[in-house]
This record gives structure tokens, C-alpha cells and sequence, in this order.
């Protein structure tokens, strides 16, 4: 594929898809379950924590076979159709074992498409830290979903599902449009069926640091993603939805200028500053003042864009081509899988303990607290282990 701006535009609309997809319905989704649904904060931690199931069980998997047997954007194509399908369904479910089994099937399907994605879009640029701006088009996927729901399909009835079941079936078909990804290990001997060839880079004492590092902050990302919808609407702040949107102003700003960061700080610390504004942000939310609720909202962007997309970044320099697709898989199942699993169960757990009367939880200080923690131990054990990859690839 040719670095041109149309090719480009093309990549960019691939991840605005992607982001949309998964911001229609992970968002509003917890409001949904606690307002409408009537279900327990273990039983919504378990709903918003299906989608590290997926990345625990199927990326490296198929990460294994975009390396060795399909192109990325056909294998990409039949997932996204199978996912479409279930969250078409899942508006239709009351109950919490229907709703699970379905989301469940959909992570499975929809989580193994964000590394085959990431794959893909650095196997057609010339430079990995300009991955960054690519992300910019799935972070404007994520506003858009954000604000459609927030001001026309809104939280309680379930339709966001349909808005989102949609938009994967478009992507679908949209996916069998890219540039031919054909795998780059075909023909090579191998029997690294789960991909587990990316679990040596573990031998490296800095990228073991690294490893534990990134699920763990993530553990405290899932305590955004868990209560933030539900924590915006209790203390009555207008069209939650809508609001989270502006996490994703700053994500925009931050893809944009990351390259540059990244030249002049180096991976580390950068994604030393991501998790310690992670912390930053979970405080903000604690004071339980909305203009400095709104300052933690716009902190996310900036926390979430330098350590997720800076992990991807990391993980792309260490790896040889033929192993692309499975270091892509092994950080997504660290990140969404690992991280955001534990993640979910501990907010679901500290969100009973730390709910009101009537049902209703109270006690965000405490919950942005633990939060706020997990994140500082984060950046405190990479900054004492990690390394730039240039320094580990030496």
C-alpha cells in the first residue's frame, strides 16, 4: 500500500469504525444495567468486564493465524459479522445470565479485532510512532458513538445496542475494502498454535516490568469504564454520555503531538506520565465537584492515549515482522484482557461495598480512591524496571 493521504484516510476510517463500535455500547451500558436492569454492581462488573474474557481467550489465538494463514482484513471481516450479530440481540435481554452469554460471544468475536486492526495499520506505514494519528480516527469514532447516544438514543432502554450492532455489520463489509494484509509467516514451520512465541519477550527483565505494569494500571481504567456513567448521572450531571465525549477531546489532541513526545521523552516516560495522570484523574472525580469532575474527564484522554497507544508503539519496536500480529495480540490480551478482567472484578466488589441506601451508590471517593492507587503503584514499578525498547532491543 502506497503512503498516500487517500490510503491514510482508509486506515483512519478503519479505527473510527472500530472505536465506534465498542463506545456505543461499553459507555452507557452500566447505566443501563444499574437503572434499568436493576442489577447488582457484581453482576454489572461482570457485564463490563466480558470484553477482557474475549481478550483473554481468543487474541493470541488468532493473532497466531493472521501470522501464519489469513489476511488480516478477511479474518477481520467474518469476526466483526459474527459480532454484529449478537449485539443486535442483546437489547432483547432482560436477564443477567441471556445478557452475559451474549456479550460474552461478542468479546470473543470483537476483542481479537483490536490487534488484527493495530497489525494492519503498521504494516501499511513507514514509521510506528505515526500509529498515533491513525488512532485519531478511532478516538473520533468513540465521540461520535458517544454524542449519538448521549442526545438521541440515550441509556435506559437498551437501543444503544442497535446503534452499535449497526455499525459492526458496516465495518464488516467495509473491512473486505483494505489493502491485502496477507500473513507474513505462511509457509514457515511452526506449532505456536496460541501464539505463545511472544511470551519469551517475558525473558527480558524490562519487559517483564512492563508486562505486569500495563495490567495493572489498566485495573484502574476499568474502574472508569465500570462506574463513570453511573457515577456522572447520580451526581446529576447532564447527558453522562454526552459529557464523556470530552475524554476523547484531549485523546485527539494527545494522538496528534504524541510523535513528538515520544521523540523527545522516549516510550518510558511517557507512559510513566500516562499512569500517574491516570491517578490524577480518579482524584478529580473524587472531589465531587463538577467543574473539576469535568477537568478528571479531560485527563482521561490524555492518560488513556499515552499508555494504551504508547504500549502498542512499544510492543511494535520489539517484535520481528513475522511475529506482528501475535505481539499486537499479546499486549491487547495484557491490556484487555488480563488487566481489564481483574479490573472488572474488583470494581464490581468495591462497588457493593461502597453502596447506599436504596441500592444506590454514595461513597465515590472511596471508589475513585482505589482507583487512584492501583495507578500510582503502576507508575512507580515501571519507573523503578522498565526501559525504552530501543534500550531492550540493544
Amino acid at each position: 500500500m502506497s503512503n498516500t493521504p487517500v490510503n491514510y484516510l482508509r486506515l483512519m476510517a478503519l479505527m473510527f469504525l472500530e472505536f465506534f463500535i465498542w463506545g456505543a455500547w461499553i459507555v452507557p451500558v452500566s447505566s443501563y444495567m444499574n437503572a434499568t436492569l436493576a442489577f447488582t454492581g457484581a453482576q454489572i462488573g461482570w457485564i463490563c468486564g466480558a470484553s477482557a474474557l474475549g481478550a483473554l481467550i481468543s487474541p493470541l489465538f488468532l493473532g497466531y493465524v493472521a501470522d501464519r494463514f489469513f489476511a488480516t482484513e478477511r479474518l477481520l471481516a467474518a469476526l466483526h459479522l459474527a459480532g454484529a450479530v449478537c449485539l443486535c440481540l442483546a437489547p432483547q435481554q432482560t436477564t443477567f445470565p441471556a445478557l452475559m452469554t451474549l456479550i460474552v460471544i461478542d468479546a470473543l468475536c470483537y476483542m481479537p479485532t483490536l490487534p488484527l486492526c493495530n497489525n494492519l495499520v503498521f504494516r501499511h506505514i513507514d514509521k510506528s510512532e505515526r500509529f498515533s494519528w491513525f488512532m485519531i480516527g478511532g478516538t473520533t469514532g468513540w465521540i461520535v458513538a458517544g454524542l449519538m447516544v448521549g442526545f438521541f438514543f440515550g441509556e435506559k432502554d437498551g437501543a444503544f445496542f442497535y446503534l452499535a450492532g449497526g455499525a459492526q455489520a458496516v465495518l464488516a463489509v467495509y473491512c473486505l475494502t483494505l489493502p491485502h494484509t496477507p500473513p507474513r509467516g505462511a509457509g514457515k514451520e511452526g506449532r505456536d498454535i496460541f501464539g505463545l512465541t511472544a511470551v519469551k519477550l517475558l525473558k527480558d527483565p524490562a519487559f517483564l516490568v512492563f508486562a505486569v505494569s500495563i495490567p495493572l494500571v489498566t485495573i484502574s481504567k476499568t474502574f472508569y469504564t465500570t462506574w463513570t456513567n453511573a457515577f456522572l448521572a447520580e451526581i446529576k450531571m447532564p447527558k453522562p454520555t454526552a459529557l464523556m465525549t470530552l475524554c476523547q477531546v484531549s485523546e485527539l489532541l494527545t494522538m496528534i503531538v504524541l510523535p513528538w513526545f515520544i521523540a523527545k521523552l522516549g516510550l518510558k516516560r511517557i507512559l510513566m506520565i500516562g499512569m500517574a495522570v491516570w491517578a490524577l484523574r480518579f482524584f478529580a472525580f473524587g472531589s465531587m465537584h463538577g467543574p473539576v469532575v469535568i477537568a478528571g474527564l479531560l485527563l482521561h484522554g490524555l492518560s488513556y492515549g499515552l499508555v494504551v497507544t504508547g504500549a502498542s508503539i512499544y510492543a511494535a519496536r520489539l517484535v520481528p515482522p513475522a511475529m506482528s500480529a501475535r505481539a499486537q495480540s499479546f499486549i491487547s490480551m495484557l491490556i484487555f484482557g488480563v488487566g481489564m478482567f481483574l479490573g472488572a472484578q474488583l470494581a464490581g466488589f468495591v462497588g457493593d461495598a461502597y453502596r447506599g441506601e436504596g441500592g444506590r451508590l454514595h461513597d465515590w471517593t472511596a471508589i475513585w480512591g482505589w482507583g487512584a492507587v492501583i495507578a500510582l503503584a503502576a507508575c512507580i514499578l515501571f519507573g523503578i524496571g522498565g526501559k525504552d525498547p530501543k534500550a531492550v532491543e540493544a
